[in-house]
Protein backbone atom coordinates (compact mmCIF):
# COMPACT_ATOMS: atom_id res chain seq x y z
CA UNK A 1 0.00 0.00 0.00
CA UNK A 2 1.90 3.60 -1.10
CA UNK A 3 2.77 5.71 1.76
CA UNK A 4 -0.10 8.52 2.40
CA UNK A 5 -2.61 6.72 0.90
CA UNK A 6 -5.97 5.74 2.24
CA UNK A 7 -6.71 2.53 3.09
CA UNK A 8 -9.89 1.31 0.62
CA UNK A 9 -10.64 -2.13 0.73
CA UNK A 10 -13.25 -3.94 -1.28
CA UNK A 11 -15.96 -6.24 0.23
CA UNK A 12 -14.48 -9.26 -0.94
CA UNK A 13 -11.57 -8.05 1.13
CA UNK A 14 -13.36 -6.83 4.31
CA UNK A 15 -15.02 -10.42 4.57
CA UNK A 16 -11.58 -12.10 4.53
CA UNK A 17 -9.96 -10.19 7.64
CA UNK A 18 -13.06 -10.99 8.78
CA UNK A 19 -13.10 -14.44 8.64
CA UNK A 20 -9.48 -14.37 9.56
CA UNK A 21 -9.86 -12.19 12.58
CA UNK A 22 -8.05 -14.74 14.34
CA UNK A 23 -4.85 -14.31 13.08
CA UNK A 24 -2.13 -11.83 14.29
CA UNK A 25 -1.89 -8.80 12.48
CA UNK A 26 1.32 -9.81 11.01
CA UNK A 27 -0.12 -13.23 10.19
CA UNK A 28 -2.68 -11.63 8.44
CA UNK A 29 -0.79 -8.92 6.58
CA UNK A 30 0.87 -11.76 4.79
CA UNK A 31 -1.59 -13.57 3.84
CA UNK A 32 -4.01 -10.60 2.73
CA UNK A 33 -0.84 -9.86 0.48
CA UNK A 34 -0.78 -13.79 -0.88
CA UNK A 35 -4.48 -13.34 -1.45
CA UNK A 36 -4.62 -10.56 -2.99
CA UNK A 37 -1.34 -9.20 -4.06
CA UNK A 38 -1.49 -6.10 -1.94
CA UNK A 39 1.02 -5.27 0.65
CA UNK A 40 -0.07 -3.86 3.79
CA UNK A 41 1.92 -2.65 6.74
CA UNK A 42 1.32 -4.51 9.83
CA UNK A 43 0.75 -0.68 11.50
CA UNK A 44 -1.82 0.42 9.17
CA UNK A 45 -3.77 -2.97 9.09
CA UNK A 46 -3.75 -2.84 12.46
CA UNK A 47 -5.85 0.68 13.03
CA UNK A 48 -7.93 -0.63 10.44
CA UNK A 49 -8.45 -4.05 12.83
CA UNK A 50 -9.19 -1.53 15.83
CA UNK A 51 -11.57 1.04 13.92
CA UNK A 52 -13.78 -1.64 13.00
CA UNK A 53 -13.55 -4.55 15.74
CA UNK A 54 -11.28 -7.12 13.74
CA UNK A 55 -8.54 -6.90 16.35
CA UNK A 56 -7.35 -10.41 16.73
CA UNK A 57 -7.95 -11.90 20.54
CA UNK A 58 -4.63 -13.10 20.25
CA UNK A 59 -1.68 -11.55 22.63
CA UNK A 60 0.96 -12.54 19.70
CA UNK A 61 2.15 -15.95 21.22
CA UNK A 62 1.05 -19.33 20.52
CA UNK A 63 -0.84 -20.93 22.67
CA UNK A 64 0.34 -24.06 24.48
CA UNK A 65 -1.19 -27.21 22.50
CA UNK A 66 -1.61 -24.33 19.61
CA UNK A 67 -1.73 -26.36 16.18
CA UNK A 68 -0.54 -24.25 13.18
CA UNK A 69 -3.45 -24.20 10.25
CA UNK A 70 -0.60 -25.35 7.97
CA UNK A 71 1.03 -27.94 9.49
CA UNK A 72 1.14 -31.39 7.21
CA UNK A 73 -0.10 -29.26 4.25
CA UNK A 74 2.13 -28.99 1.08
CA UNK A 75 2.49 -25.32 -0.06
CA UNK A 76 0.33 -25.45 -3.06
CA UNK A 77 -2.64 -26.43 -0.33
CA UNK A 78 -2.50 -22.74 1.09
CA UNK A 79 0.24 -20.55 -0.81
CA UNK A 80 -0.35 -19.70 -4.15
CA UNK A 81 2.41 -20.32 -7.00
CA UNK A 82 3.60 -16.54 -6.75
CA UNK A 83 4.11 -16.35 -3.41
CA UNK A 84 6.01 -20.04 -2.90
CA UNK A 85 8.44 -18.35 -5.47
CA UNK A 86 9.22 -15.58 -3.27
CA UNK A 87 9.19 -17.51 -0.22
CA UNK A 88 12.24 -19.81 -1.75
CA UNK A 89 13.75 -16.29 -2.94
CA UNK A 90 14.16 -15.49 1.02
CA UNK A 91 14.45 -18.66 2.33
CA UNK A 92 18.57 -19.05 3.65
CA UNK A 93 20.65 -21.99 1.31
CA UNK A 94 22.43 -24.76 2.33
CA UNK A 95 25.01 -23.54 4.37
CA UNK A 96 24.04 -20.20 5.26
CA UNK A 97 25.31 -19.34 8.87
CA UNK A 98 23.25 -16.81 10.56
CA UNK A 99 24.95 -13.44 11.95
CA UNK A 100 24.10 -9.49 11.62
CA UNK A 101 20.36 -10.74 9.90
CA UNK A 102 19.24 -12.17 13.42
CA UNK A 103 16.67 -10.30 14.78
CA UNK A 104 15.87 -9.58 18.63
CA UNK A 105 12.54 -8.01 19.42
CA UNK A 106 12.96 -6.02 15.87
CA UNK A 107 16.27 -4.97 16.43
CA UNK A 108 19.74 -6.70 14.37
CA UNK A 109 21.92 -8.57 16.88
CA UNK A 110 25.29 -7.07 16.59
CA UNK A 111 28.53 -8.85 18.89
CA UNK A 112 30.06 -7.38 22.10
CA UNK A 113 31.89 -4.88 21.68
CA UNK A 114 29.86 -3.02 18.88
CA UNK A 115 29.83 0.84 19.61
CA UNK A 116 26.40 2.66 17.87
CA UNK A 117 27.10 6.61 18.10
CA UNK A 118 23.39 8.69 18.37
CA UNK A 119 23.42 12.42 18.33
CA UNK A 120 23.03 12.38 22.15
CA UNK A 121 25.77 9.68 22.91
CA UNK A 122 27.87 6.73 22.07
CA UNK A 123 26.85 3.47 23.12
CA UNK A 124 28.51 -0.13 23.16
CA UNK A 125 26.73 -2.98 23.44
CA UNK A 126 28.29 -5.15 26.55
CA UNK A 127 26.16 -8.22 26.56
CA UNK A 128 24.44 -10.56 24.93
CA UNK A 129 21.47 -10.78 23.95
CA UNK A 130 20.57 -6.76 22.75
CA UNK A 131 22.62 -5.05 26.25
CA UNK A 132 23.73 -1.77 25.64
CA UNK A 133 25.56 0.75 27.85
CA UNK A 134 27.00 4.68 27.43
CA UNK A 135 30.43 4.61 26.10
CA UNK A 136 31.28 6.80 28.48
CA UNK A 137 30.29 5.33 31.83
CA UNK A 138 31.87 1.96 30.42
CA UNK A 139 35.28 4.14 30.07
CA UNK A 140 34.58 5.34 33.26
CA UNK A 141 34.01 2.24 35.35
CA UNK A 142 36.49 0.50 33.89
CA UNK A 143 39.14 3.01 35.17
CA UNK A 144 37.63 4.34 38.63
CA UNK A 145 34.91 2.37 39.79
CA UNK A 146 31.34 2.74 39.88
CA UNK A 147 29.89 6.25 38.95
CA UNK A 148 28.92 7.48 42.26
CA UNK A 149 25.03 8.13 42.98
CA UNK A 150 24.16 11.91 41.84
CA UNK A 151 26.85 12.38 40.05
CA UNK A 152 27.29 12.60 36.10
CA UNK A 153 30.10 12.09 33.39
CA UNK A 154 30.98 15.10 31.37
CA UNK A 155 33.22 15.68 27.96
CA UNK A 156 36.03 18.47 29.61
CA UNK A 157 36.02 19.30 25.63
CA UNK A 158 32.58 19.42 25.22
CA UNK A 159 32.35 16.21 22.24
CA UNK A 160 30.41 13.40 24.05
CA UNK A 161 31.70 11.15 21.64
CA UNK A 162 35.19 11.61 22.27
CA UNK A 163 35.71 8.74 25.71
CA UNK A 164 38.66 8.83 26.05
CA UNK A 165 38.89 8.89 29.95
CA UNK A 166 41.25 12.14 29.95
CA UNK A 167 38.51 13.80 28.67
CA UNK A 168 35.99 12.50 31.51
CA UNK A 169 35.54 14.35 34.59
CA UNK A 170 32.75 13.78 37.68
CA UNK A 171 30.04 17.04 38.23
CA UNK A 172 27.09 16.82 40.52
CA UNK A 173 23.81 16.64 38.74
CA UNK A 174 23.41 19.99 40.21
CA UNK A 175 26.27 21.51 39.04
CA UNK A 176 25.58 20.24 35.24
CA UNK A 177 22.40 22.10 35.56
CA UNK A 178 24.38 25.07 36.10
CA UNK A 179 26.63 24.75 33.34
CA UNK A 180 24.28 23.80 30.73
CA UNK A 181 21.42 27.15 31.81
CA UNK A 182 24.18 29.65 33.68
CA UNK A 183 27.60 28.89 32.23
CA UNK A 184 27.26 27.22 29.06
CA UNK A 185 29.80 24.57 27.63
CA UNK A 186 32.66 25.30 25.71
CA UNK A 187 35.35 23.26 23.77
CA UNK A 188 38.24 24.29 26.04
CA UNK A 189 38.74 21.51 28.68
CA UNK A 190 40.53 23.55 30.92
CA UNK A 191 37.74 26.00 30.90
CA UNK A 192 35.35 22.87 31.26
CA UNK A 193 37.27 22.23 34.34
CA UNK A 194 37.12 26.14 35.65
CA UNK A 195 33.35 25.93 35.08
CA UNK A 196 32.54 22.92 37.12
CA UNK A 197 33.80 24.49 40.03
CA UNK A 198 32.02 27.62 39.62
CA UNK A 199 29.27 25.52 39.24
CA UNK A 200 30.08 23.94 42.57
CA UNK A 201 30.35 27.48 43.92
CA UNK A 202 27.15 28.76 42.73
CA UNK A 203 25.37 25.26 43.42
CA UNK A 204 26.67 26.15 47.40
CA UNK A 205 25.52 29.73 48.18
CA UNK A 206 22.27 28.86 46.65
CA UNK A 207 22.05 25.94 48.51
CA UNK A 208 22.85 28.71 52.02
CA UNK A 209 20.19 30.58 50.62
CA UNK A 210 17.70 28.30 50.23
CA UNK A 211 18.65 26.88 53.84
CA UNK A 212 18.38 30.57 55.04
CA UNK A 213 15.10 31.63 53.78
CA UNK A 214 13.95 28.29 55.97
CA UNK A 215 14.91 29.98 58.98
Amino acid sequence: MPKGKALIFTDEQKAFMAQHRVLTTPALSALFADKFGVTIIPASLRHYRLRHGLQSSSNGRFKKGHVPYTKGKKWDEFMSREGQAQSRATQFKKGHVANIGRRYNGAPIYAVGTERARADFTFVKVAEPNVWREKRRVVWEAARGPVPVGRVIISLDGNVHNCDLSNLMLATKAQNIIINHRIGRGTNPEATIASVHLAGLLAGISKAEKAKRRE
